[in-house]
């Protein structure tokens, strides 16, 4: 494994609601401390399509996160967490994204 990749600290989340981004923010406020970025994909008609990355501060945190797998729920959901490729480049997929 390349360094690159083993320091890669972002977490696909799935299995969203649709959800404002302060509804996403609350869900993983346990881990506020240890997210330097959530981004949101919007669609278009403005309303969350159903998944997000969020970026630790580290892989740790990020592994951390991803063990909570099926405990975190918003609006009755179960989210879906897991690592992300580190060769996933959805901005060139004319994807819109609420970066915060």
């Amino acid at each position: 494994m390349t360094q690159a990749i083993k320091n890669y600290r972002k977490v696909l989340i799935g299995n969203l609601p649709q959800t404002s981004v302060e509804e996403l923010t609350e869900a993983f406020c346990e881990f506020s401390n240890t997210i330097s970025e959530i981004s949101l994909y919007i669609d278009q008609k403005g309303k969350s399509a159903g998944h997000a990355y969020i970026e630790m501060t580290s892989r740790e945190h990020a592994e951390s996160l991803v063990d909570q797998n099926n405990t975190i729920e918003l609006k009755g959901r179960l989210l879906n967490l897991s690592l992300a490729e580190q060769t996933q480049d959805c901005v060139k997929q004319k994807k819109r994204w609420i970066f915060f």
